[in-house]
């Protein structure tokens, strides 16, 4: 006993992802939801139900910090600690905040509505009150975890200006190009870089019509009825939350 007293407390471990032991995880259930069904979640949710009611929220509040704040692994690992004692259940704990910092970016990256978040945790197995604890959370902080998904995720640059102009060339050696229109093309990126193009009549109506057959895509798609669904379950949870 003195020998364990000297010991001292377990040194906290740092907030780093890990698989954990076997899962309850209804793979299954994952079928048509956004939580993907890997090591780090499955072991998550048998974490959770192993953990008890302040360790577990301990672990909603250290993953939504980390979504929220990528950099913050410290902070994280901080909120652990103060309700994980034991090496054994900051482990755990470690494991359950992992899965679910990964269920956190899933929805983000397949931009599923948080208000589905709290029933389809529930649908694979997550504690009933974790899964609303978590829901809450995400939901509070949804701007900031989407605005942090967005600036951790590489991405190419926008259009951010187009200028053009049409030029005739009147004078060549080859005969076959006098007298013949040209469309030039200045295209300023987000980055600042600018690229300029010349097309010639041929390519900029093949070039219209890539744009318009896009957009005309994209207008089906936003009118499909899973589309107007989602929103329409988005709306509501917002005009429930306004309550």
């Amino acid at each position: 006993m003195a020998a364990a007293a000297a010991a001292g407390p377990p040194k906290p471990r740092r907030f780093l992802g890990g698989k954990g032991p076997g899962t309850s995880l209804d793979v299954g259930s994952c079928s048509g939801t956004f939580v993907p069904p890997t090591d780090a979640v499955q072991a998550a949710v048998t974490a959770l139900h192993a953990l008890e009611d302040e360790q577990r929220a301990a672990c909603i509040e250290a993953a939504v910090l980390m979504a929220r704040e990528p950099g913050a692994a410290e902070a994280a690992t901080a909120v652990l600690s103060r309700s994980c004692t034991g090496a054994a259940a900051m482990d755990q704990a470690i494991t359950a905040a992992v899965g679910m910092l990964a269920v956190v970016r899933e929805a983000v990256k397949r931009r599923t509505p948080f208000s589905m978040l709290e029933a389809t945790l529930e649908a694979v197995n997550v504690p009933s009150a974790a899964a609303s604890a978590f829901g809450r959370l995400v939901a509070r902080d949804a701007a900031a975890i989407e605005a942090a998904a967005a600036a951790d995720s590489p991405a190419l640059p926008s259009l951010g200006g187009l200028r053009w102009r049409v030029d005739v060339q009147i004078a060549s050696s080859s005969a076959v190009r006098v007298l013949r229109p040209s469309v030039m093309l200045e295209l300023t990126l987000s980055d600042g870089s600018i690229s300029t193009f010349a097309a010639s009549v041929e390519q900029f109506s093949a070039l219209r019509h890539g744009v318009a057959k896009t957009l005309k895509g994209v207008i089906e798609d936003e009118g499909h009825f899973v589309m107007r669904l989602t929103a329409d379950m988005e709306r509501a949870a917002q005009r429930r939350q306004g309550k």
